[in-house]
């Protein structure tokens, strides 16, 4: 077949795709190409009814089934294999499902390859069972630190791991548990760049920033996985601070030692001041109080 010209320089609207076989896959014009390079052979799969050739694609990657995943600026594309051909499908309602249609990246689960992780524009990130067709959308709302998600990667334990416009993102697949780190945490900006993201045979993630590269491997990151202690640091009558042995008479132990105080009804105006014996990171530390009786639920701080 005649040689297919990508052009190199110009705004992409190609992706590609290095199967298990190293048979190389590229999205591309309405067609999926495939290319094998032992045997020079290059063949091409038209999508006259799957998407126009002005649709930008950005992402393409192959799932358990051997469907292939075409992420677009218009939405997600499905290629399902039949006999020696693609059947394209773009169903609005149902492949259409994602916070935003503008796709940055899409992603298989390392655990298990029918899981599709799509990260978008300013969408946050989903997750398809492409058995069951099923979505799980992740935003702000459920704890990512931004919706724009420039760059999606896995790490050796299978870790999710997001360059955004506000730092990097963890995300625990399993749990969908999350960690922001930011500038505090270390980073030289919190602003990272789109297509500009890789990860190295040993493990390291790299994500380009404003800033240059970011280069970390996460086996070498420890979390400290146990909760600090809280102690009652101070205690105030009426904006009056309340010590040791003082002449108000109220405290017969320090109060980190004091357990249980009993006021007359006419002192119901206190303070306590309270901290966590957490110094590495103190100001990530969150608190949450509840006053019996009074609150409807448990308040943070």
């Amino acid at each position: 077949e005649p040689a297919v010209k990508i052009p190199v320089g110009k705004p992409s609207n190609y992706a590609v795709y290095f199967d298990s076989a190293n048979t190389i896959w590229i999205a591309y014009r309405s067609a999926l190409i495939k290319y094998v390079p032992d045997k020079q052979l290059l063949k091409r799969f038209t999508a006259a009814d799957g998407f126009p050739e002005s649709t930008a694609v950005s992402a393409i990657v192959q799932t358990a089934d051997g469907a292939f995943w075409i992420g677009t600026r218009e939405g997600l594309i499905q290629a399902v294999p039949k006999g020696d051909a693609f059947v394209f499908k773009n169903k609005p309602g149902v492949y259409q499902s994602i916070q935003s249609n503008s796709i940055t990246h899409l992603l298989t689960e390392p655990q298990d390859a029918h899981v599709l992780w799509i990260a978008t524009n300013a969408g946050g990130l989903s997750r398809l069972d492409t058995r069951t067709f099923q979505f799980r959308h992740f935003s702000p709302r459920t704890g990512l630190a931004d919706n724009m998600i420039y760059g999606l990667l896995a790490d050796d334990a299978g870790q999710l791991w997001m360059g955004t416009n506000r730092g990097l993102i963890r995300l625990d697949p399993s749990t969908g548990a999350v960690k922001n780190f930011t500038i505090k945490d270390g980073l030289p900006t919190n602003e990272f760049n789109k297509n500009a993201f890789a990860k190295k045979p040993d493990g390291t993630l790299l994500f380009g920033c404003l800033k240059g590269l970011v280069a970390f491997n996460p086996n070498d990151f420890t979390d400290n996985a146990v909760a600090p202690g809280v102690v009652i640091t101070g205690l105030e009558l009426y904006n009056k601070k309340v010590a040791l042995e003082d002449t108000s008479g109220i405290l017969s132990r320090a109060i980190e030692y004091t357990s249980r105080l009993e006021l007359p009804y006419a002192q119901n105006n206190i303070t306590l001041y309270f901290a966590a014996l957490e110094y590495t990171l103190p100001f990530k530390n969150r608190f949450r109080y509840y006053l019996n009786r009074a609150d409807p639920d448990w308040a943070d701080t």
